[in-house]
């Protein structure tokens, strides 16, 4: 009896451990996904990204002249131009002979007389501050001129009774071999003087 119980008990581990070797294998086995690179793939490398394009600097636009209320600036532009010599009003402005005074734009005034002169003061700041915009404005476009040219007249820029206006100016040395100007650069002052008149 005993030997028949141990036989069924043996048969019936048996048949359990037949079963679950089969419900083991009958399970399948997730494959581990893989990442493989185009390289390993066999497939081409992607091309690299191109560089981006050096930004090349942006040449500042040329600045305009401006006007200013600084005579003394003003007369300084000029004399930079080099066409004429150019210097403040000298002439003592004023009724009062012995007095403290100063530089102003329309010449030497008593500092107790300047508020009296506030209104001339400023209206000839403002002419010479447009002035000397003009000709810098018209010298810049002026590239040459000729042996031939326009003179040197300088009366109409006295006129304006502005600054104390000089000698025309030229460079040295100038060749005596031939008539009105002979170096370039001085030709192209005088056509510069010429053209700064015609735009008044």
């Amino acid at each position: 009896m005993n030997a028949h119980t141990n036989t069924k008990a043996l048969t019936t581990l048996a048949m359990l451990a037949i079963m679950s070797g089969c419900a083991a294998a009958a399970t399948p086995v997730e494959a581990e996904e893989t990442t493989e690179s185009p390289i390993m793939q066999g497939a081409p490398a992607p091309a690299p990204a191109p560089a981006p394009a050096p930004k090349l600097p942006v040449a500042p636009a040329p600045k305009e002249p401006i006007a200013t209320t600084d005579f003394q600036d003003s007369i300084a532009r000029l004399q930079a131009l080099r066409i004429f010599e150019v210097s403040a009003l000298q002439e003592r402005v004023g009724e009062t002979s012995n007095c403290y005074s100063t530089q102003t734009v329309i010449g030497i005034v008593c500092i107790q007389d300047v508020a009296s002169h506030a209104a001339e003061i400023a209206a000839a700041e403002k002419k010479l501050a447009d002035f000397t915009v003009l000709a810098e404005t018209v010298a810049a476009k002026v590239t040459k001129g000729s042996a031939f040219g326009p003179g040197t007249n300088l009366e109409a820029l006295k006129n304006l009774h502005l600054f104390e206006v000089g000698a025309f100016i030229v460079d040295q040395p100038e060749s005596h071999s031939c008539y009105g100007f002979c170096s370039p650069a001085n030709q192209k002052r005088e056509q510069q003087l010429h053209q700064i008149i015609e735009a008044l």
